[in-house]
């Protein structure tokens, strides 16, 4: 009987491999002065004892500065350390799309979005930020969601929870997103289908509510602790206007695709084409949301 190649013990391994390889080609690169220079000079100010927003100014949420001051306390002012811990989580992370694609489309084809991730991350290092742990611990939160909806394990529903906090340390305005998201989720989730409706409209809304405190209590578990210290170290008015008020107001006018916002699709000083650009971000950016909250409701209502 003829074995099929991906069948092949080593297959797989060989596939990771030549991914990892492909990823780890960008550490040459030079160095990005504002988005790894932001990183690097951040977890030296941890490392050196300050702490974020009191002592110096930054716009990004915390655990980023404080994982690089770890690196640089263990591996002494290392740049390849530093780097090689990205190029890890940029493998981990495509290799958690490799999982999650893999569970729809079968191993085989899940092998297409792994190889564009890795081409991806060669091709965008993301050196000193935030972005790929928080993208890291969403899709082990998907994961979780996965596992909670095969097997109606409710603990899977707090890890995924655990997972989204752990994001919102490293990108505070990713995890309230994919909260939001996910929420939906696991509030419908305790509705059954149509054909099998055999509950009080009332009873399945409260099934539902129970599945999101339980995976919004995991959230608070990892976030609540880290925000109480920051609130209790310095005033609060600190990290809002830090982490909300300026990248809602002032660094709106300076950022390329800044979070969009509809009315200003409304503003008058516009001119069409920056309008429609408005508008296509917003739709980017909001529809999902709400996609998700209609295919639940048509699926399980």
């Amino acid at each position: 009987m003829k074995i099929r190649t991906e069948d092949q013990p080593y297959y797989y391994l060989f596939i990771f491999v030549v991914g990892f390889l492909i990823i780890f080609s960008s550490i040459t690169q030079t160095i990005n002065i504002y988005d790894e220079g932001v990183g690097i000079l951040g977890s030296l100010e941890v490392l050196d004892g300050k702490v974020p927003y009191l002592d110096f100014w930054t716009i990004y949420a915390p655990a980023q500065f404080y994982l690089g001051a770890a690196i640089f306390d263990f591996f002494g002012n290392n740049l390849f350390i530093f780097r090689l811990v990205s190029i890890l989580a940029d493998f981990a992370t495509a290799f958690l799309i490799f999982i999650l694609a893999s569970r729809i489309y079968g191993k085989k084809n899940a092998i297409i979005p792994f190889m564009i991730s890795c081409l991806w991350f060669a091709a965008m290092p993301l050196f000193g930020r935030a972005i790929t742990f928080g993208i890291m611990s969403v899709l082990i939160s998907n994961l979780f969601l996965f596992f909670f909806f095969e097997k109606s394990d409710k603990r899977y529903l707090f890890l995924a929870g655990i997972m989204i906090g752990i994001a919102a340390l490293f990108r505070h305005e990713m995890a309230g997103y994919i909260y939001g998201a996910e929420f939906w989720a696991v509030f419908f989730s305790g509705m059954p289908k149509k054909n099998e409706q055999s509950e009080s409209l009332k009873f399945r809304i409260i099934k539902g509510f129970i599945n999101g405190v339980i995976f919004t209590l995991g959230v608070l578990f990892i976030f609540a602790p880290f925000a109480m210290y920051f609130i209790n170290t310095m005033e609060i008015s600190i990290l809002f206007d830090n982490l909300i008020k300026f990248p809602l107001s002032e660094f709106r006018e300076f950022r390329s695709l800044p979070l969009p916002t509809p009315l200003n699709f409304f503003q008058s000083k516009l001119g069409i084409m920056s309008r429609v650009a408005l508008l296509w971000e917003g739709i980017i950016f909001y529809l999902p949301l709400i996609s998700f909250g209609l295919t639940a409701y048509f699926l399980y209502w």
